[in-house]
């Protein structure tokens, strides 16, 4: 799991990846995002974090390709820890199928916005693909 903070007059923000250790070629790839605000809220969590982008690539490539990320239901535990100081939602990000008998590792880093505050997020490890 890793957390990445900021800071706000609302109150700060925090992510957590979700992430394979490898995938199999041929399959899509499914990286999760799970933001959550706290403290005083005056705008939704929708509306703090904006501009959210996935870029991977296959280690040694020159250039990253973006995925847009899809709002999905959170798990049980985080709808239980939602209240008037805490807000969460999830994201999931779906990187296309690399043809069988690619090798190698993919590497990530995710952009957002929180806030009107760019940030940028390496990915916390590299996913091994398997045949």
């Amino acid at each position: 799991m890793f957390r990445s903070w900021a800071g706000g007059l609302a109150g700060g923000g925090e992510s957590e990846h979700i992430v394979p250790d490898t995938a199999k070629t041929g399959e899509p790839v499914t990286i999760g995002l799970i933001l959550n605000t706290w403290g005083k809220h005056t705008k939704s969590i929708s509306e703090r974090y904006t501009n959210i982008s996935l870029y991977y690539k296959l280690a040694g490539e020159n250039s990253y390709k973006s995925v847009q990320p899809t709002l999905v239901d959170l798990p049980a535990n985080y709808k239980a820890a939602i209240s008037d100081m805490a807000q969460y939602e999830k994201y999931e990000f779906t990187i296309p199928a690399y043809s069988k008998g690619t090798m190698g590792e993919i590497e990530y880093y995710i952009d957002l916005t929180f806030d009107g505050y760019p940030s940028h997020t390496e990915g916390i490890k590299k996913i091994q693909l398997i045949n």
